[in-house]
């Protein structure tokens, strides 16, 4: 029997509020309010003699500890930063980091700054400048500044001032949702990344002909695209080409694997047939859990059919079945529920229900079916009342 850590949350609505208001940016192009963000510096400087790699360091949200020593490590790869820093260790349950990287330039004397943040209702635009625009000497240089911020559960843009236009999404407003080919792409990457956990990041680009295309970079090869899913060019791996004649003039990072990933789930349900889950709650003291099922014998434990019937079958070689199930003392409904894999072999599955006045025992059962999931894998249950 795995031991499966359980979290009861009950919440009502509440208003968070970052910054200050500001009467020159409290509105988007659509009316909607936004709110202007301070940073707080805590690095600034030129990283020197950049080896001229095809990516060099990228912008980039951290938001915890690790990633920041990670970052920081690469970093001194290239020249010693660590007396540039200002802080070190951050208390990521109250800020979160941004660093931000122009790019490579052949001389020095150049600073990358921050001019703005603005907190809209979906996402935080980080703009940023060349406040110092470079000097005679020779050599390869590349600015950056990082600073913190509050931790605020939305996207980090990152924008220039150097560049006010936005780039073509495709004739759509959002390419990870609205192409389908790309968020099919975006689905297989995070199948992929479940059983081997590499960064692959993916790129809304710009090229040299104005055209708005898609890079996918897997970290030793990479896979240029066009607006329809056509592979335009791959560089490095087997094929080894260079790409050149893209020249890329303008990319942004819409979207890269990281922790914690949302996993697709499907639902496994005994509706149309005799079957019935068994209550297996040992009273008021454990009334919800998890199990994690991996086999048609562990299986047969927890359900129970009437004469000829039997149950949907599942191909274990493949996949995994999740049942959270318990016990409420009030009656309540199961509105919602998720799943997130928050590192190689931790996940957490959310179940939201709205819970009523009526003293009515009531026991539910949430079962999922999953990919196949690494042996050793922990969930952790979280129960969230909808007030």
């Amino acid at each position: 029997m795995k031991t499966i850590n359980i979290v009861l949350v009950f919440l009502s609505f509440f208003l968070f509020f970052t910054g200050c208001n500001n009467d020159k940016n409290n509105e988007t192009d659509n009316g909607k309010d936004s709110g202007l963000i301070i940073p707080v510096p805590i690095a600034q400087g030129e990283l020197q003699e950049v080896s001229l790699q095809e990516f060099p360091f990228q912008n980039q949200a951290i938001k915890t500890q690790e990633e920041l020593d990670s970052l920081i490590n690469a970093m001194n790869a290239v020249n010693n930063v660590n007396n540039n820093f200002a802080e070190r260790y951050i208390d990521f349950l109250k800020y979160q980091v941004i660093a931000i990287f122009d790019k490579v330039h052949d001389n020095g004397g150049w600073s990358i700054d921050i001019s703005d943040i603005t907190e809209y209702p979906d996402s935080i635009v980080v703009t940023s400048q060349n406040l110092k625009k470079g000097n005679a000497t020779s050599m390869i240089t590349q600015p950056y500044i990082i600073a913190k911020i509050p931790v605020l559960n939305k996207k980090i843009v990152f924008k220039s001032d150097c560049d006010k236009s936005e780039i073509s999404p495709c004739n759509v407003d959002n390419p990870l949702t609205d192409l389908p080919w790309l968020k099919a792409k975006v689905d297989e990457i995070t199948l992929l990344f479940q059983s081997n956990p590499l960064h692959i990041a993916i790129y809304q680009c710009t090229y040299g002909n104005g055209q708005t295309g898609f890079l996918e970079d897997r970290g030793n090869v990479a896979f240029f695209y066009n607006c329809e899913g056509e592979t335009l060019c791959i560089m490095g791996g087997e094929a080894g080409e260079t790409c050149s004649e893209l020249n890329i003039v303008r990319k942004e990072l819409i979207w890269e694997t990281n922790y914690p990933i949302e996993i697709p789930v499907t639902e496994y349900s005994l509706a149309e047939t005799s079957c019935q889950w068994k209550r297996v709650s040992n009273g008021i003291n454990d009334t919800s859990n998890i199990m994690i099922i991996n086999s048609n014998e562990e299986l047969e434990n927890y359900i129970e059919c009437s004469g000829e019937s039997s149950y949907p079958e599942i191909d274990f070689s493949k996949y995994t079945l999740l049942l959270a199930q318990g016990m409420f003392s009030t009656y309540a409904n199961v509105i919602s529920y998720s799943l997130q894999q928050l590192s190689e072999q931790s996940y957490e599955m959310k179940v939201d229900f709205r819970p009523s006045n009526l003293f009515i025992v009531v026991y539910w059962q949430v079962p999922i079916i999953v990919n196949k999931l690494r042996e050793g894998s922990t969930i952790e249950l979280v129960l969230t009342a909808k007030i």
